[in-house]
Order: structure tokens, then C-alpha cells, then sequence
């Protein structure tokens, strides 16, 4: 998606823009565990499927739906 800078003055459309941005969109990940932050409730993964260099990630636990470990499904409910 584009941002031009008409749309960065119109009060409505700024408002669309920033719900977009704090939903975001949901992420099929193949990773690694690497560390866990409880406090803050983060995990760092390292993405195998992600381009070298670029391939750490931050994911909040909050917005995990599932997970696949060893062949069994776990739904978040």
C-alpha cells in the first residue's frame, strides 16, 4: 500500500491509516526459538525462511492464534 501525501491531511483517511498499521496482518513464521523475555512477554526467533542477516524476529505472545511443535497443533483461545 501507497502513502501519498494527500492522504497524510485528510483526517479520515489518516485514521484508516493508522488502524491498518496497529492491526497489522497475520504471519505464517518457520523459526527457531532463541531467547524468551517473560517479563515483557516476547520471544526472539531466528525465521529460517527469512534472508540472511534479516532473519531475527520479535513476537509478542499475546498475538499468537497457534503453534506446530513436532507434528501437534496448539490453538490459542
Amino acid at each position: 500500500m501507497a502513502i501519498k501525501k494527500d492522504d497524510l491531511a485528510d483526517d479520515k483517511r489518516m485514521k484508516q491509516l493508522s488502524k491498518d498499521l496497529a492491526l497489522g496482518q497475520e504471519h505464517k513464521l518457520t523459526c527457531s526459538l532463541c531467547a524468551t523475555d517473560g517479563k515483557l512477554g516476547r520471544s526472539t526467533v531466528f525465521d529460517l525462511n527469512a534472508k540472511y542477516a534479516a532473519n531475527y524476529r520479535q513476537i509478542d505472545h499475546r498475538t499468537i492464534s497457534s503453534l506446530i511443535i513436532q507434528n501437534k497443533r496448539y490453538i490459542a483461545k
